[in-house]
């Protein structure tokens, strides 16, 4: 239905700041789960009950905290590892920062200090990175980069339970709980991971409770290769709308179709950030400026034109679209 597919183009994240525009080339994939223990009693008063059953909400507590260290580090092991010895499991295959890799990170360190206001804010920033770059944590700055996108978390979000009040015993609680992976991690292991490793420790609690663990949803991780023709084509060309070179940089966020269709459609794709980092994505007031609207068309409609004309030749098979628009349907999760 498509014909030969080339490069895949979409638009789904943010600038860094306000002025100076970026190129995305990587995506953390993710996890959500859900953990809920249950008692086969109602609700219960704890005036009445308690110390004499097996709390749901406290086994919660005893299985969350099994998973994140005090250093944020990920406390899941290898549940198939036939050792303790072995040094495996959530960060096991964790692709190692190239010098490429990291050289990406030095302009976007200079930007960041050059943004520095002349006196201090009246309030804290509320991004770790603004934090850094105030204090002149150079080192702190490109680590929390790296922390934010490159890096493997996991992240309790919420806890549910059956009943809200005081004195109440809930019969039944809930979690969700999410983890975001990296290259080179397998969705596959790190959910058999999460999994043995939740039914291991409930296993060594006194209760009489059960435990259900449930993976809701997947997406894997995308990484895109900023030296292509592509990457090259869509620089050059936000350079000639904006008068700056984009800073390339990743995201710690995840968009399910990319990495599914560039293996569709064996080809490459570019993640071309329009809004800026005061857009108040998927907030209230969520906006974007009309002068980043219509630049952001426009740079689309010279990378077509641009990547039609490679080598010299025109490409008969490529369609530019001027007038309407083009759909990519994704949803960020």
């Amino acid at each position: 239905m498509f014909g030969n597919i080339d490069v895949i183009l979409l638009s789904n994240s943010y600038w860094l700041g306000e002025d100076v525009p970026c190129l995305t080339y990587g995506l953390r994939g993710v996890i959500h789960a859900s953990i809920e223990i249950s008692s086969s009693r109602p609700d219960l008063h704890s005036g009445v009950e308690g110390g004499a059953v097996s709390e749901p909400l406290i086994d919660m507590i005893k299985i969350l905290a099994s998973l994140v260290g005090d250093d944020g580090k990920v406390l899941i092991p290898d549940s198939l590892a036939p050792t303790v010895e072995i040094t495996t499991g959530f960060y096991d295959k964790l692709r190692a920062v190239t010098p490429a890799e990291e050289k990406f990170y030095d302009p976007i360190i200079e930007w960041l200090e050059s943004q520095k206001p002349s006196t201090p804010p009246s309030s804290p920033p509320s991004s770790s990175i603004w934090a850094n770059a105030l204090l002149n944590r150079e080192k702190d700055l490109k680590r929390s980069l790296m922390a934010r996108w490159r890096y493997p978390t996991l992240t309790v979000h919420k806890i549910d339970v059956s009943h809200n009040n005081n004195t109440i015993i809930p019969r039944r609680a809930q979690a969700a709980v999410s983890m975001r992976v990296v290259p080179d991690q397998e969705i596959r292991d790190i959910r058999e991971q999460f999994e043995g490793h939740v039914q291991e420790v409930f296993g060594k609690l006194k209760t009489d409770n059960i435990i259900t663990v449930n993976i809701r949803n997947t997406a894997d991780w995308w990484l895109g290769d900023p030296d292509t023709e592509y990457f090259k084509a869509a620089e050059k060309v936000i350079e000639e709308e904006w008068g700056v070179k984009p800073l390339y940089i990743r995201e710690g966020g995840s968009i399910p179709a990319v990495r599914w269709l560039e293996r569709f459609f064996d080809a490459v794709a570019v993640h071309l950030p329009m809004g800026q980092a005061s857009d108040q994505a998927h907030l209230n007031n969520e906006r974007i400026r009309l002068r980043n609207l219509h630049a952001g068309r426009r740079i689309v409609k010279s990378l077509l034109r641009e990547l039609s004309t490679r080598d010299g030749k025109r490409h008969a098979n490529l369609h530019v679209i001027t007038e309407g628009y083009i759909y990519i349907i994704d949803e960020r999760i």
